[in-house]
């Protein structure tokens, strides 16, 4: 029960996280009560902020962090405190303004209410995770979406990656499997690969099956193991380069004792790899794995959705919590939600990259450590362009 109630809330949270910077401030509570509640449910800006400011206990003006008990009883916990409070105080300031009567509602039933408006906000039946919309770029914040995606489903699940084929290192089954820790005969029978060892063409989407996708603590993830090679690598280099965004500097952060100023040649290190399992209400509507697609230039939700025969465009909306008009990015991952196994991708239906625009380099400060390569580059007036 305790797990449902914390499925229920941690969705919840995330709807009101606009910017899944991890807070909730009062102008997104604001925002998101007018989506989903209309007139009845708009607060003013001062009763917006008083909701806030009743359960912020450290001050800093936004529910998270260290508020109420998340950070010594449990984030479960936590969080049906924090937004239980916001209820109570947000039916209050109705009644104060508007001097009807409102009937006292549990708290168990007001967090249900809010968990009913977020999922039929996005007709839920397949709503499972959110899009890292970039946020893997700045080391220095982690983000809640860095981390990798919620265990809201299954403790373990066969999943799938894609991954690009890149020569002289990782363009063999076996190479590739070393690299994501997966199993060779199984990449190259999805692939109709010749042999373990056959070479695969530059920049080739191979299917890599996952058999143990898990939770490790709120997040499902794969774990690889890399050791370093090159003085100039960092975390930030291996999670977008090396394994091409299937990690985060900041996940990697968080689970490597390594501290990212001191990295050494032949330290070896941890890759949480981001995977997901189909959540119940997915597997009702006939979705049986979850595949994490990494979009590159020229790709957008009509493109995905014809490369993975079956795969209409609002279910890949939904397992990601996007809407059409959001922007999506080159070199970051999306959940693809499939009802059969997946078969090999055919390459010839890959988009002719664009133009090449001019360099801006986009790294991060300190966190990771720099080390990008010219493949982390590009203006972000050009995302909307190419990736809309």
């Amino acid at each position: 029960m305790k797990s449902s109630i914390f499925d229920d809330i941690h969705q919840v949270f995330n709807y009101f996280d606009e910017n899944g910077d991890g807070k909730i401030s009062a102008s997104e509570l604001q925002n998101r009560l007018r989506k989903v509640g209309g007139e009845e449910l708009q607060l003013y800006d001062e009763e917006a902020e008083m909701a806030v400011r009743s359960s912020n206990a450290d001050g800093d003006g936004v529910l998270g962090g260290k508020d109420d008990v998340v950070q010594t009883i449990g984030y479960s916990s936590g969080w049906f405190d924090i937004l239980t409070s916001v209820s109570n105080t947000a039916i209050h300031q109705s009644t104060v303004r508007r001097r009807q009567p409102i009937h006292k509602i549990s708290i168990v039933n007001m967090l249900w209410w809010w968990s009913t408006l977020f999922l039929l906000s996005i007709h839920g039946s397949q709503a499972q995770q959110t899009y890292v919309d970039n946020r893997q770029l700045d080391c220095n914040n982690n983000y809640t979406t860095t981390f990798g995606y919620t265990c809201n489903g299954p403790p373990s699940c066969r999943s799938y990656l894609t991954f690009r084929s890149q020569p002289p290192r990782y363009n063999t089954p076996s190479s590739i499997a070393a690299l994501l820790n997966s199993n060779p005969n199984d990449i190259t029978t999805l692939n109709n690969f010749s042999s373990n060892s056959a070479t695969i063409p530059t920049d080739t989407i191979v299917v890599v099956p996952i058999s143990n996708c898990s939770c490790s603590g709120e997040w499902y993830q794969h774990n690889a193991s890399y050791e370093l090679q090159g003085t100039n690598e960092t975390y930030f280099s291996v999670a977008n380069n090396t394994y091409e965004g299937l990690s985060t500097c900041q996940a990697m952060i968080t689970q490597n004792t390594y501290n990212f100023r001191n990295l050494a040649v032949g330290n070896n290190i941890t890759v949480p790899l981001r995977c997901a399992c189909p959540t119940a209400n997915q597997t009702a509507a006939g979705i049986r794995y979850l595949l994490t697609y990494l979009i590159t230039w020229g790709n957008n939700y009509e493109y995905m959705s014809t490369l993975f025969a079956g795969v209409d465009v609002q279910s890949i909306l939904l397992a990601n919590s996007l809407s059409q008009d959001h922007i999506i990015f080159p070199f970051t991952p999306i959940l693809i939600p499939l009802r059969t196994e997946p078969t090999r991708i055919n390459n010839s239906a890959t988009p002719a990259p664009p133009p090449a625009p001019p360099v801006i380099p986009v790294t991060p400060t300190t966190g990771g450590g720099g080390g990008s390569s010219s493949k982390w580059t590009w203006p972000a007036s050009e995302s909307a362009s190419v990736c809309s």
